[in-house]
């Protein structure tokens, strides 16, 4: 057994008469082994997010906690419901460290203080990265050689990499013009297009 349990206690005289309310006490905890490990029902671990906020859910043993780790550090730590289900909410996600990837344990603790093994869970906050074009400006008259040129952030600190798409129909239906630019710029040959209104 282990978990915890109730006593009974019952005295009884040398004249015969008993009893068992007890004074004090009355529960005890069995700590002999650690408790299982929780289940995770949702997020899903390696689940990419784009908000810097979750909740965890999952299961528990009733008798035990959900205690959530992050490295050595605890972060959280909640009582489960009387079915042993727990939910975490706000939970914050970096979105810089390791390009956004949270690694996190969640356990089980009894009442002895003994930890379960370590359920974990990795979650990618991502951070769409963002875009401005600096040249051409809207408008612009283009010939011969046009540099397109362009700066782009990403908080997730990641290796960029960029598309070009054109549109000679306001937006309406896009062509791949290149791909796989980790500068960027790119030097566009307008010779080899027709004359018309585009839009990058």
């Amino acid at each position: 057994f282990d978990g915890t349990a109730e006593i009974r206690v019952v005295g009884r005289d040398i004249a015969g008469n008993s009893g068992d309310v007890l004074r004090s006490g009355g529960f005890f905890n069995i700590g002999l082994n650690p408790p299982p490990r929780p289940i995770i029902i949702k997020p899903l671990d390696e689940e990419v997010v784009y908000e810097s906020f979750i909740s965890i859910e999952g299961k528990i043993r009733k008798d035990t906690k959900a205690v959530l780790f992050l490295g050595n550090e605890r972060v959280k730590e909640v009582a489960p419901d009387s079915e042993g289900s727990f939910t975490m909410p706000n939970v914050e996600l970096s979105k810089t460290r390791d390009n956004g990837l949270n690694i996190f344990q969640i356990r089980s603790e009894d009442k002895g203080g003994n930890l379960s093994e370590a359920a974990l869970l990795r979650i990618t906050y991502n951070v769409l990265p963002g875009l401005q074009i600096i040249s051409p400006k809207a408008g612009d008259v283009l010939q011969g050689r046009a540099l397109i040129e362009f700066s782009a952030t990403d908080e997730n600190a990641g290796q960029l990499v960029f598309t070009i798409e054109v549109s000679r129909d306001q937006g309406q239906t896009w062509d791949l013009f290149t791909r796989d630019l980790t500068e960027p710029s790119y030097l566009w040959d307008t010779r080899t297009f027709s004359e018309g209104t585009y839009l990058l």
